[in-house]
């Protein structure tokens, strides 16, 4: 057991053993909580940060929410589940922690409209049976908590039918998607009607990713509701307990969940809650089967906001949205974790039912010591920054393998500073590859290189948003006094769309203080040579973002901030301003290019950045050439009273030097 183990202020009083609830027991199954743990968790819904949530609960628009249940025709494409079931947790929390029996009638309302679904999911297999993959595992969470929550009110006729159905609609299902999960060999037959995609491979692919944590939170939990009332609920929660270890490895040794911070979210929102679930009833604690401290520190140190996004993150591939606080208080409390406390009330605007039972009030919240000011995430993610704050300076880089829900974006940059996202990443392209906005999936709508105007090999998006074959790797990273730097080689993810490339590498180095960026691209080609330019995307997403081009340079304005650059090469570099030919959108993602069109085998360009508060004075950003064959050159930096002077070499090393000249 780890050293100061508890689960919530609640946590003294759980009981581990279980038993089946008799009439007249205030709860069905006891899953979060149970009767004598009512003063700790009515005491969470006043707190300053969750008592506007629980408001928004007790006035929560309840004509609306009835027409929509009067008017709603279960069927098999399950229309309306979603918030069939989302009005059912609601108003069954609010009358299990407050005893109002017009809620429970709400409650009973959309249960009589969720038992009315034939099926609880879209997917299914050849053989017909239903596969919960998405919409059938929230509403097996919410049955479950519904069976929970309602018991006193549930006559022995509903609560049989319940039980049926939880067993039938919810579990089996989900019982079947992760048995195929286990064992895909030969699954190639899942179908969804609405879905034009390729499911084939989705056995092996969801394997992987966040939806397997809705189907572990569902089995999970509808298992442990049926404990003692179904005969299958031991398989069902065989499988729960086997799905959860084995998606627990997905997170990396420092407890960085791969696909990034808002599907960690949307996983452990069905996942924690199952974990808590699972010790409180049985004792069996699986919160060491991964680094889940570390993923609440992965998850701060990802923290981007700005001034039109006070909660930003770093949003590489499909990442960018704020998660709601219930996984980083499960982590706060269950580790006594004052930084995830910390992290959980600044970060954290939005909340979940399971907020209510997570928080601990008690436990003094830790802000970091540091800042957190250079973290690599996985190191596959690399991050440096000033602090916390909208006006910080972050500084973020892509590197690493493969994984779900990414772009094709190895060695790509995002800035933010003053405010202002200066180096942009488009927050979150469509998943459809049909919208004209998949296009920004690819190298050109990242800050990354192009080989001849391509980029690397990105898939069609037939099989959905899944992983590519696209790969990097951090070569050299680092501090020193002043600056950060890292190198990551992107070689393997350039070579899938030309084998004649031998190798592509990114350094960056970055003096926070100043603040200045240096940017050393260099591509090496086996025997053809090729034209290479550099991509710098616009944040115009509010049709306030500018870009201008001069000789040696560029300029990128934000209303908060502007951001200059200079740019020399190992031949003449052009600067060109374009924009994204989205139609419909022809002026909204402009970018600006800076290409060597001369065509060699080995190219370099050197890119020197420098943000700075709009009003203020331009900083003064050049590169000389130090040889004149091309190979060396003199960065120098002025930025009020600060200055910032680097040689850059380039040999036949894959890798460019530098030297900080003090």
């Amino acid at each position: 057991m780890k050293p100061g183990f508890f689960f919530t202020a609640i946590s003294a009083c759980l009981t581990f053993t279980f038993s089946i609830c008799q009439a007249g027991e205030r709860f069905g199954a006891g899953l979060l909580f149970s009767e004598k743990d009512l003063p700790a968790v009515t005491a969470n819904l006043e707190t300053p940060v969750l008592a506007d949530y629980w408001k928004s609960l007790l006035n929560a628009k309840w004509d609306e929410d009835s027409s929509f249940l009067d008017t709603l025709r279960p069927g098999p494409q399950c229309n309306g589940i979603g918030q069939t079931e989302e009005i059912l947790r609601r108003e069954a929390f609010v009358y299990a922690v407050t005893g109002d029996k017009a809620r429970a009638l709400r409650a009973m309302k959309a249960l009589d409209r969720l038992l009315e679904f034939p099926r609880w999911d879209v997917f299914y297999d050849s053989e017909g049976r239903t596969l919960g993959v998405d919409l059938g595992t929230h509403a097996t969470m919410s049955a479950a908590y519904a069976f929970d929550w309602l018991y006193p009110v549930l006559d022995e006729t509903k609560r049989s039918l319940l039980v049926k159905a939880i067993a039938e609609k919810g579990c089996e299902a989900c019982f079947h998607t992760l048995n195929d999960l286990r064992y895909p060999e030969g699954r190639t037959d899942w179908r969804a009607d609405h879905y034009d995609l390729d499911l084939s491979r989705w056995p092996y692919i969801l394997d992987k990713t966040n939806i397997k944590g809705l189907m572990i939170g569902g089995l999970g939990m509808g298992a442990l509701a049926l404990l003692g009332r179904d005969s299958r609920a031991p398989r069902f929660l065989e499988m729960a307990e086997f799905s959860a270890r084995r998606f627990l490895e997905l997170y990396r040794a420092d407890g960085f969940y791969p696909e990034g911070s808002g599907y960690w979210e949307y996983s452990s929102t069905s996942v924690y809650p199952f974990l808590f679930a699972l010790r409180r009833i049985t004792g069996k604690d699986l919160t060491d089967q991964a680094n889940l401290r570390g993923a609440t520190e992965s998850w701060l140190a990802l923290q981007m906001p700005y001034d039109r996004h006070p909660r930003g993150v770093v949003n590489f591939g499909d990442n960018g949205r704020e998660i709601v606080s219930s996984p980083v208080f499960f982590i706060a409390s269950t580790f006594r974790d004052g930084l995830a406390q910390w992290a959980g009330e600044k970060f954290c605007r939005h909340h979940d039912l399971h907020s209510f039972i997570f928080y601990d009030h008690s436990l003094n919240p830790e802000p970091p010591v540091q800042a957190l000011n250079y973290k690599l995430p996985g190191r596959a993610w690399l991050v440096a920054r000033t602090g916390l704050e909208p006006q910080d300076i972050v500084v973020a880089m892509r590197s690493g393998g493969p994984f779900n829900h990414e772009h094709s974006d190895r060695n790509s940059l995002i800035l933010k500073a003053y405010g202002e996202v200066l180096l942009f990443d488009v927050l979150h392209p469509s998943y459809n590859r049909h919208d004209p906005t998949w296009q920004l999936r690819w190298t050109s709508g990242h800050n990354c290189v192009l080989i001849d105007g391509r980029g690397m090999l990105y898939h069609d998006g037939s099989e959905g948003t899944n992983k590519s074959a696209d790969s990097s790797s951090v070569l050299a990273e680092g501090q020193r006094e002043g600056y950060f730097f890292w190198t990551s080689d992107a070689t393997p993810a350039y070579a899938l769309a030309d084998p004649d490339v031998r190798s592509v590498t990114r350094t960056v180095v970055a003096a926070l203080q100043v603040p200045c960026l240096v940017v050393l691209d260099k591509v090496e080609k086996k025997r053809y040579g090729s034209s290479v330019s550099t991509l710098w995307q616009v944040d115009n997403s509010d049709g306030k973002g500018g870009m201008e081009t001069s000789n040696d340079g560029f300029t990128i304005t934000r209303p908060g901030a502007h951001l200059a650059a200079g740019v020399a090469g190992s031949s003449p570099v052009r600067f060109s301003a374009q924009f994204h030919a989205v139609p419909g959108r022809e002026k909204e993602f402009p970018y600006i290019e800076a290409a060597i069109e001369t065509k060699e085998t080995t190219q370099t360009l050197v890119t020197a950045m420098v943000p700075f508060p709009a009003g203020k004075e331009k900083p003064l950003v050049q590169i000389r050439p130090l040889t004149p064959d091309g190979k060396g050159w003199l960065v120098r930096i002025r930025n009020g009273e600060l200055s910032w002077k680097m040689k850059v070499s380039d040999d036949s090393a894959r890798v460019p030097r530098f030297e900080v000249v003090k």
